[in-house]
């Protein structure tokens, strides 16, 4: 498996899309997740989406269908015991069509039959929300019809490598132990939470602290 995107919790409509947009991304499409209460501002890039969400509607995020995915908890409880990151993951092999980690299955309002979202078992709330996206896809490799821009202003073409520093002491999850085995994604216990995002193996050597507006650092 390989990353397809990682969501960050933040403050409604997400005015730390802003910041992104002043450092030189280009915004793509944003939208609103049916029965599940959240709503989005997206950036795209060749391998890769980051997603800021936030809630919009405490009902339905916290309904019988929604509510394990302790959205509620992540966006509008919040609290530095709390990740606000969620992680989505996509298939490598056309027929890997499982997550590898121990999960359960999402059937999200705004998914058509027979698409699911696999959601990591038996996580702290202080780490990521582990998922596992089946039929997903390169933004790259979309249709042109439905191509986001995924050109920038910096220039950021593909996530090679990403670490997630999660506040909680050892251990952290089975999932998280596959995640690091299998993946270059590394989760790793610290005393804070926060993304760290490498493109193109950062060999230009810059980078850019998105803090105290997001838990973001992204090397380039």
């Amino acid at each position: 498996m390989e990353l397809d995107h990682i969501f960050i919790c933040t403050d409604k409509n997400a005015p730390a899309a802003d910041v992104l947009v002043d450092f030189g991304l280009v915004e793509g499409s944003s939208n609103v997740h049916p029965g599940q209460g959240t709503a989005n501002r997206r950036f795209f890039f060749h391998n890769f989406m980051l997603e800021l969400i936030w809630g919009e509607n405490i009902e339905e995020m916290t309904s019988e269908n929604t509510k394990p995915m302790r959205l509620y908890e992540k966006c509008i409880l919040r609290g530095s015991e709390i990740s606000p990151f969620g992680l989505g993951f996509r298939k490598t092999n056309e027929t890997d069509n499982k997550a590898p980690f121990p999960a359960w299955d999402y059937r999200p309002a705004y998914l058509p039959d027979p698409l699911i979202v696999q959601v990591a078992s038996d996580t702290k709330i202080s780490e990521p929300t582990y998922f596992y996206l089946f039929f997903a896809a390169r933004q790259d490799s979309a249709g042109s019809k439905k191509l986001e821009p995924l050109e920038h202003k910096i220039p950021l073409r593909e996530v090679t490598s990403a670490t997630l520093f999660v506040n909680q002491k050892p251990p952290i999850s089975d999932a998280a132990h596959i995640i690091n085995r299998t993946t270059y994604v590394k989760i790793e216990p610290a005393d804070e939470n926060l993304l760290e995002l490498n493109f193109d193996n950062a060999t230009r050597c810059k980078q850019k602290n998105f803090r105290p507006y997001l838990p973001l650092i992204i090397k380039w």
